[in-house]
This record gives C-alpha cells, structure tokens and sequence, in this order.
C-alpha cells in the first residue's frame, strides 16, 4: 500500500513540474508572439503611411519623403511608435 501511495505522490510532483514549465514556455511563446505581431503591424503601417504621402493623400513633403542617406522611410517610421502612444 506505501509503494502506491509513493508513486501518487511522484506523479503529483512530476505533474506539478511538467505544468509549470509548461506554463512559463506557454507564456514566453505569447510575449514573443505579440511582440513580432506588434512589429509587423508597425512596419504596414508606415508602409501604408508612405505610399499615401507618395501618392498625396496625405502631406507629401512629410509622409513621402525619404532619408537622404539610407533611403529610409524616416519620418513615418518615427511617427508611428509616438501614434500609439497618444491617447485617442
């Protein structure tokens, strides 16, 4: 009856480890997830923001322009971070 009662408790406590790294590799998945989310919306939005300035539905000299040296798109690269944090 011990040796029963022995292995319930090593499978509660292989259990119990299991589930916890399974949570804590559950949760690094979702950080990294929302991060790379977040990144790839950020650059549409700026890819979006530029082929609008380029096209003049929004101000050109801002929006359509791009940084002399590395031929970046700069200026919307820059706005959309500080958009986010604006409260609407």
């Amino acid at each position: 009856m011990q040796s029963r009662n022995q292995l319930s408790r090593v499978h509660f406590i292989s259990r119990v480890h299991i589930d916890g790294q399974l949570s804590s590799l559950f949760i690094t998945v979702l950080v990294l997830a929302i991060f790379t989310q977040g990144l790839s919306s950020l650059t549409t939005v700026s890819r979006l923001l530029f082929v609008m300035g380029r096209d003049t539905t929004l101000p050109r000299r801002f929006f359509g322009s791009l940084h002399p040296r590395f031929q970046t798109r700069s200026p919307t690269l820059s706005w959309c971070p500080w958009s986010l944090c604006w409260p609407w």
